[in-house]
């Protein structure tokens, strides 16, 4: 999962919030030469050498402390990725009231870049001037139960982390759950299934995933969107239905 949000208040007032991408940028600069010139990584073992996991644990301590001094009662830590960064959180939240609970929900964006847009015409080989992000969020759900059933998190822990939560936190009242007055988003996953991986078998345009080759457990089978499905057996149909929603709904 790439992001998730530490907040004290479930109030959806969203003028409080404050979301932070938590790299540091020094670090990264330096670690950046240091691969370069040794030269002994290339491809994706170089990027991910030029951005160490202590990078985001100090960013996170410092946004936690910056959070602390200034009053900002809520602050979105975005896109942590390691073990270090999530432990920094955690520490953080036991130390300044202003950060203080748990995980508060497991969320995701979609940067979907296009095979083409990650490599130079000029150097297709030059990791360095690919462009950052990659879609996921249709392995969300089905990486949660994957990987939090192996942790003991149960499927209304998962559904609040989710559902329910962000909704709540994000204004979204007719989202979340299913109940009368909400809208008939629902989906239905396989618990029994497992599957591996392939980009080939996405919906995606992206042509590619990191996730390539992961077996997961448990795979969404069908989707409905108010009401109207839009996934059936794993493949989209219909027409596009997406909609703006004007906060709070």
């Amino acid at each position: 999962m790439r992001g998730i949000a530490r907040v004290r208040s479930d109030r959806p007032d969203l003028a409080d919030v404050l979301s932070l991408h938590c790299e540091t940028a020094e670090i990264m600069t330096a670690y950046t030469r240091i691969v370069q010139a040794e030269g002994r990584l290339s491809g994706l073992a170089a990027y991910s050498a030029s951005r160490p996991p202590h990078s985001e644990g100090l960013a996170v301590t410092v946004a936690s402390y910056l959070a602390h001094e200034t009053g900002a009662v809520n602050i979105n830590l975005l896109h942590l990725s390691s073990a270090k960064a999530m432990d920094a959180a955690l520490r953080m939240a036991g130390c300044f009231e202003t950060v203080a609970g748990d995980v508060d929900w497991v969320v995701s964006d979609h940067a979907c870049c296009q095979a083409e847009a990650k490599d130079s015409a000029e150097r297709p080989d030059d990791i360095w001037l690919a462009k950052s992000g990659f879609g996921g969020t249709e392995y969300l759900l089905n990486g949660l139960y994957s990987e939090g059933t192996k942790r003991g998190l149960g499927l209304v822990g998962m559904a609040r982390l989710l559902s329910w939560n962000p909704a709540r936190r994000y204004g979204l009242g007719t989202k979340g759950t299913i109940g009368v007055g909400f809208d008939a988003d629902i989906v239905l996953l396989d618990p029994a299934a497992s599957h591996v991986v392939r980009a080939g078998e996405s919906e995606s345009s992206q042509g590619y995933t990191p996730f390539e080759g992961q077996e997961l457990t448990g795979r969404v089978r069908h989707v409905w969107l108010r009401g109207q499905r839009i996934l059936v057996d794993g493949r989209v149909v219909g027409l596009p239905r997406g909609q703006y929603q004007s906060r709070p709904t």
